[in-house]
């Protein structure tokens, strides 16, 4: 049985280019003793864009809408990786 990833890490790896697999060894090499920093930063820049919309985010209640966070994130994953051309 294979290993199961938090959504918001896979896209993550989506707009890296990589498997999960594939990016924890790579993070494990560019953040050696915080392999997911990486992940933190992305998600922290990620949610920036995100709460810049109205009604989004707020400081006291955080995301309004997980549901529609995680799709969006998603979306943003996929056309990074597009963008990129996959591996950053």
């Amino acid at each position: 049985m294979g290993t199961t990833y938090q959504p918001r890490y896979v896209a993550y790896c989506i707009a890296q280019g990589r498997k999960p697999e594939d990016q924890l060894q790579h993070d494990r090499v560019r953040w050696p003793g915080g392999k997911m920093t990486g992940f933190i930063l992305w998600l922290r820049e990620m949610l920036q864009v995100y709460a810049a919309e109205p009604g989004r985010y707020s400081l006291s209640a955080g995301i309004a809408d997980h549901d529609h966070y995680d799709a969006w994130l998603l979306e943003q994953a996929a056309a990074i990786s597009k963008a990129t051309g996959g591996a950053s």
